[in-house]
């Protein structure tokens, strides 16, 4: 089992790593010969998984991974630790990027170079556990159906700043699309029902529309044209939202009926480097 290579995209790797941290304290690095994924697999259903995806050109150079499982290698790590280690890179010429071990514990280990304001080497080792071959092969991400409605969300401070008085009302909340890019957000209980709606916002195959204005209608449109609704835990999708502000880039929503609510965030200009949260719906 042999990994290395040279991290050329620190900054990247560190707002992942940031990112996932947010909604829960370890995950999953799975090295391919392709692409790079931090995983946060979830205990169980009613946890909200995250699968990031990043093609190794986009951070590594000179990269190198070797394995008896088809050249795959993953571990488990905290992210508290990927995330120091990452931030002692902040000011590098060069990192080299290795998999070691040190008294038969496997580690991450940082080889930091730098030159100013003198000449010195730094090695920050993050301790890991490695997954076996069969574990490693049960990695896989959720096989949902393509859904129906995707749509570009509003500004993620703007939604925020919405969901923040949704929480001191109730538990849950039901999020509805329609396939004119309509999206509605409603929290009620007994007493009380709050509901806020972007009434024209862009669907996914098209570009994101501009948000000309702060606020959101207070008032729907209507369509021919069935919603698509979904209830989650309040709290776990606001958990996603504050996560993924780290990134300033946009964010598709989509329902897959009676399973998940998606979003992907899209991390720049490279489609296919991407965080796929999948937040379990909760079912009356």
């Amino acid at each position: 089992m042999r990994f290395r290579c040279r991290v050329g995209n620190v900054l990247l790797l560190l707002r992942i790593a940031q990112t996932l941290e947010k909604v829960a304290k370890s995950g999953i690095l799975h090295l391919t010969p392709n692409v790079l994924h931090l995983i946060i697999p979830g205990e169980g259903q009613d946890d909200t998984k995250t699968w990031s995806s990043v093609s190794v050109t986009t951070l590594f150079r000179d990269y190198v991974v070797e394995s008896l499982c088809n050249n795959h290698i993953a571990c488990q790590l905290m992210f508290t630790h990927l995330i120091q280690a990452l931030k002692s890179c902040s000011s590098a010429d060069s990192v080299l990027l290795k998999l070691t071990k040190k008294d038969d514990q496997p580690n991450l280990s940082f080889l930091i170079e730098q030159t100013f304001p003198k000449m010195m080497t730094v090695t920050h080792n993050v301790p890991v556990n490695l997954l076996t071959s069969t574990q490693i092969l049960n990695l896989k991400e959720p096989q949902l159906p393509l859904p129906e409605i995707q749509v570009y969300l509003p500004p993620l401070k703007e939604l925020k700043t919405a969901m923040e008085r949704m929480k001191s009302v109730g538990d849950y909340i039901t999020i509805e699309c329609t396939q004119n890019g309509q999206l509605s957000l409603h929290c009620s209980t007994d007493v009380v029902n709050i509901s806020t709606v972007y009434p024209t916002l862009a669907l996914a195959g098209q570009p994101p529309k501009q948000n000309t204005t702060s606020e959101p209608s207070t008032s729907s449109s209507q369509t021919d044209l069935p919603p698509i609704s979904a209830q989650v835990h309040l709290r776990k999708f606001f958990k996603v939202l504050k996560s993924s502000e780290v990134f300033s880039s946009y964010v598709i929503c989509c329902i897959v009926k009676n399973q998940a609510v998606v979003l992907v965030l899209h991390m720049d200009e490279v489609a296919e480097n991407t965080i796929t949260f999948y937040v379990p719906i909760v079912f009356d």
